[in-house]
């Protein structure tokens, strides 16, 4: 945020050139933490599809 901030040229509504675009910085967590991340998720989407599915079943159930 401190790089758009750094880069913004207007006062109301900041504009970034193409050339600020391509130099800003994008933070990459190192591949180990993407593969956790991605099981952390994998896991939240099996628990939530659990869940709507147990809802669901409940919701029939009161019918």
């Amino acid at each position: 945020m401190d790089f758009v901030r750094e880069k913004a040229n207007t006062l109301m509504q900041p504009n970034l050139s193409i050339a600020d675009l391509r130099s800003m910085p994008i933070p990459v967590p190192p591949r180990r933490e993407q593969d956790k991340i991605i099981e952390q998720l994998t896991e939240l989407r099996e628990e939530t599809s659990r869940l709507v599915s147990l809802y669901d079943r409940k919701l029939d159930a009161l019918v």
